[in-house]
Parts: C-alpha cells; structure tokens; sequence
C-alpha cells in the first residue's frame, strides 16, 4: 500500500467525504458528525467508531496548520472500519472487539481554516516542501511564517501561549499582507489557548462536544520541529493520574521506537505548564477523572536550531533525517494503535 497515497489528503476540504467512505466500510460500526463550524464558515468533524460504554477521544490539529496530525487520524480511522493495518495486518477481531466495549471518537481537524491556508502556502500542506531546515535564515523564515504579525505588535518572535489579536489589528496586517502566521485562526486567535475565554466558535464546538461525551481517556496530538514525542504527564494532573499518564507514555513511546522510525526515546514534557489557557488543562480540570495524553508529531526540523537544544530523549535523533510523509502518518497510527490497545486491555481485566 501507498501510505502517503492513501491517507495523506490532497486537499483538507476532502476530510468529510474520506471518513465518510472509510465508515461506509463498516456503517454498523459508526458515523460521521459535524459538531461545528469554523469562524470561516467551514465544517469541524468527528467520527464514531464503536458503541461500547467507555469512551476515548483523539483530538487532532487544534493548531491547523499541523495537518500532519489530520492525515494520521485519517489512515488510523481506515484501520478501524476496515479491519486492517497500513501493511496488511488484520485486525479484525481487533476492532471487532472495540467496537463492542468502547466507543471511539476521532476529531481529525480542529481548526479547518488554518488548514486550508496551509496547504495555499505550502504544497501537500507541509512545510519541508517550501521552508529551508538548515541554517538561521531558514528559522527565522519558519518562525515569520507561523507567528506573523506577532513582532509587529509585541516586539517578540515566537508567541507561546498567546490568546491573539484584536479584529482591527488582524484587518490592519491583512491590508499589507496576503497571510496570517499559521498559528492564527481565520479570526487571529490561537484556538488551542482559547479553553478558558472561548472566543473562536472553533473552541466552543470542540468544548460542546467534549462535554456530550464524556471522554474516559483523551489523546490530543500536536505537530512539532522536532522529534515526535508522547509527553510524560500534564501539568494539572495528580500524583496518581500523571503516575499514570507516565504508563501510558512509555508503552507508546516503546511501540514507535520497535518500528523503526526515528523518535524520542523516553516521554518528555517540553513546554505545558499549569497556568496556561490550553485544551490540555481544560480536560484535565473538565474530567478530573480522565486520562489526558498529549503527543506531538515531527513535522518540521532545522538543523540550526537543533544544535541549541539539549534534551537527552532527543539525542538519539540528532542528524538523522526528516521524517518523511509516510512515516509520519505511521508514527501517528501506531501511537494511536498502542493506546487503543492499552486503554482497552485495562478496561477489560487487563487481557487484550
């Protein structure tokens, strides 16, 4: 099979139409629902696999220009309805057997409008095909890209958890220039750190529907430059949960790195904090109860800033090569893979 072929989408306005052909391989077994719609109008989409009475919840790309994440999700959510692995493996009895004891929903795009300016600006929708990755020059290019206007009305580069901009600070940079930095959605908010104010109906519709379904367990994965890493615990997590949350991580780290694919070697945590608005500390302050999992995807990497960073789970992926499209969508699927498999043995006295 063709990974990239198959699941890395030509477009993020085929989203709805993929997951609809991929439940339509097993139509008993879910459905395709728009829980909302973007400040531009555009559809937000989850997918139900399975009917049992625990759920687990994968949120992907609140950040929308990580579409690595999107085309994850969706080679992850073909393995569910057809009952097979990117190379052939079936597993069927498998998803049989999920479909009957969990219900899984699948959110591939949080921020469509972010999406579709990605791949406007970069062709497939991924930076390594338009950003230089070797020298400062390359960064400060990839920094402008993903944070404009940031500097102009701050002074700064990179804007962390910043909340945004204001309508007239957005129509002012808009008079003189085609894009918004790719951390902006179509209104200029960061929706990822709009989980307490919930400006951006994009926030607001995956808050609604969190809330309707009560996840048991949440995966929510970012895009990185970098490594791909499953983060060690979340910062508003007790002794017990992050204790927890560290089980979890390793199983999933342990389960990329016996494929191949270059990885960080121990789950690592390099920048949640407990103060920050993000969709991380509103589930774990939301759903005491739940198990948050936080997970990031390499879809960008520059040399120059690689040589500044000093994290001993990383090491082992100084100099290696970008990952490619293909073993991106496999890095995904297989975390995915690894948690639905241990998030269901342990709600199902600990055999699977």
């Amino acid at each position: 099979m063709d990974i990239k072929r198959e699941f890395w989408l030509r477009d993020p306005a085929l989203l709805g139409e993929t997951l609809e052909r991929w439940v339509a391989l097993s139509p008993a077994r879910g459905e395709v629902r728009e829980i909302g719609r973007s400040f531009s109008d555009r559809p937000i989409h989850a997918v139900r696999f399975g009917h049992g009475p625990r759920t687990i919840l994968y949120v992907n790309a609140l950040h929308g220009w990580e579409v690595v994440d999107t085309n994850s999700a969706v080679a992850f959510t073909w393995s569910l309805f057809s009952g097979r692995g990117p190379d052939g493996e079936d597993l069927r009895e498998f998803v049989a057997d999920v479909a009957r004891a969990l219900t899984v929903w699948v959110l591939p795009l949080g921020s469509p409008d972010i999406a579709a300016r990605q791949y406007r600006r970069f062709p497939e929708g991924f930076f390594p095909h338009a950003v230089g990755m070797e020298t400062e020059a390359d960064w400060l290019t990839y920094c402008h890209v993903m944070n404009d206007p940031y500097e102009r009305y701050t002074g700064r580069l990179v804007a962390g958890a910043y909340h945004g901009f204001t309508r007239e600070q957005v129509e002012e940079w808009l008079r003189d220039n085609e894009y918004l930095g790719q951390r902006w959605s179509d209104q200029g908010i960061d929706v990822w750190v709009d989980f307490e104010r919930f400006d951006t109906p994009e926030a607001r519709a995956v808050r609604d529907f969190g809330q309707r379904v009560r996840p048991g367990c949440v995966m929510e994965y970012h895009g990185h430059e970098g490594p791909t890493f499953v983060a060690e615990n979340t910062p508003r997590a007790s002794p017990e949960r992050a204790a927890r949350q560290r089980e979890f991580a390793r199983e999933m780290v342990a389960a990329l790195r016996a494929t191949g694919i270059t990885c960080a070697t121990e789950p690592v945590n390099l920048y949640l904090t407990k103060d920050s608005p993000t969709f991380v500390n509103w589930v774990d302050t939301t759903f005491p109860a739940a198990l948050m999992l936080f997970g990031e995807l390499q879809m960008y990497r520059n040399a120059h800033a690689e040589k500044r960073a000093s994290i001993p789970a990383f090491a082992a992926a100084a100099g290696k090569p970008m990952l490619t499209q293909e073993e991106i969508i496999r890095s995904g699927w297989t975390l995915s893979m690894a948690l639905l498999r241990k998030w269901r043995g342990q709600n199902n006295g600990g055999r699977m």
